[in-house]
């Protein structure tokens, strides 16, 4: 395990140097996007409707890193400046506030704003991409790849991609499923109209023949848009969860959202309605599932509801038991290439860390930690495993993770605060919750 957890630290600073270094030669002497200074959002739009260009609006704030990189890293790049720069009218709109804002800066404070309301600018870097008449076509944003970044601008362009375009032609009656499918998700997204959204998917999931159905790419479709138990998907994923696990490659994709469902039909409303002090009448819940869903579905939505209960009352001794056995018995016990999945078995093991000195816990805890470092060997993850250890009283081990974390994320000061309390033998959890 040791050198497995070796080979794995070290790869990613040798594909980090060789990229900086790639990254070094292209942006040398390279002209790259040529972004408008001193043009307000409404000259923008006229410019870009003058001449017939699309819009790329760089959403960022000044103390955002990947923001910085990206203009450093990507925009500078001879290739991606060719294509913005014959294609779009590109601006820059700085979404915080600044001691150092010059005047410019200062005059676009209400356009960004107006941005922000319009869009639902939440994270940085946000891309926007614009129709030469103003009409918004594309929202992305993130650190991303050369080939990432100029993909966002082909797609912009590209007709088959036209929202409006799209919208028109099934306005109009006409019922292509690739074009339906792409649509509602766009709708969704990028025009934040969910009911009209909605629409599109129930009309597409309806025109699929049943053997369609199966089809990966439209199983995730319609687990995106099966939301009630009157969608049509719901009866889908409930009736044929075994074929879809097995077309998905995750033992407990159908009963993820089934279950999901039912915590919100049923779950959610009756805990609303309790008052201070009150305890939910599990029992009584738990036959109310049963008697339309069978009892596995009555017994995996009651723990998973009395996970969430016990963690809002703070009873940590109960919220880490029932923690654990949801993780135990309805967590995949195969490893497959599922970012998601070993994203939420790291943050659970962390849980368990932070609120549980129930030695049994914290050893299951590390069994789903060590599963999320072998699928995805990131400082985050090898940091809750070292944590873990540390608890388990393995301090000379956890000191050598977590210099190795250190390694790997020397700028985060945390890690080093974690470092230097096992040193001291101190503890790194919250003695207080």
């Amino acid at each position: 395990m040791y050198r497995l957890f070796v080979l794995l630290i070290c790869t990613p600073f040798v594909v980090k140097a060789q990229t900086e270094k790639v990254a070094s030669y292209t942006t040398s002497g390279s002209q790259g996007i040529h972004f408008e200074d001193g043009l307000n959002w409404k000259q923008v739009l006229e410019k870009a409707k003058d001449q017939n260009k699309y819009i790329f609006m760089d959403c960022y704030t000044t103390w955002c890193l990947p923001c910085k990189r990206m203009e450093k890293e990507i925009y500078t790049l001879p290739e991606v400046g060719s294509l913005y720069n014959d294609k779009f009218i590109s601006t820059k709109m700085q979404m915080d506030t600044a001691a150092g804002d010059n005047d410019i800066i200062k005059a676009s404070y209400a356009d960004a704003r107006s941005i922000e309301d319009q869009y639902r600018v939440r994270s940085y870097p946000t891309y926007l991409f614009f129709t030469p008449d103003g009409r918004i076509l594309n929202i992305s944003g993130g650190l991303i790849t050369k080939q990432a970044f100029i993909s966002l601008a082909m797609d912009a362009l590209a007709p088959e991609k036209d929202i409006y375009k799209l919208l028109d032609s099934y306005k109009k009656g006409k019922r292509d499923l690739v074009e339906m499918n792409y649509l509602s998700s766009a709708v969704s997204w990028v025009l934040n109209d969910k009911a009209l959204a909605e629409e599109i998917s129930q009309t597409y999931i309806k025109s699929l023949n049943k053997s369609d159905w199966f089809k990966k790419e439209n199983i995730e479709f319609m687990s995106l848009h099966t939301k009630t138990s009157n969608d049509l998907g719901f009866l889908f994923f409930l009736k044929n969860s075994e074929t879809i696990n097995k077309i998905m490659g995750n033992e407990s994709y159908s009963q993820i959202r089934v279950s999901t469902i039912l915590h919100k039909e049923i779950i959610s409303p009756k805990l609303s309605q309790l008052k201070s002090g009150d305890t939910p009448k599990w029992l009584e819940l738990f036959s109310i599932i049963s008697k339309t869903y069978g009892q596995y579905y009555a017994d995996r939505v009651i723990m998973n509801a009395k996970v969430d209960w016990f963690r809002s009352v703070k009873n940590w001794t109960e919220y880490t038991r029932f923690l654990t056995d949801f993780v135990e018995k309805y967590y995949p016990k195969k490893d497959v290439q599922n970012v998601d999945l070993y994203f939420s078995l790291n943050n659970n093991a962390w849980r368990i860390f932070q609120y549980s000195s129930n030695k049994e816990e914290l050893n299951k805890a590390l069994a789903w930690s060590i599963r999320s470092v072998l699928m995805q060997p990131i400082s985050t993850y090898f940091d809750t495993y070292a944590n873990l250890l540390y608890k388990l009283n393995r301090g000379d081990e956890a000191i050598m993770w977590e210099e190795l974390v250190v390694k790997l994320a020397p700028d985060n000061v945390n890690y080093q605060e974690t470092l230097d309390k096992m040193k001291k033998g101190t503890p790194t959890w919250p003695l207080n919750n």
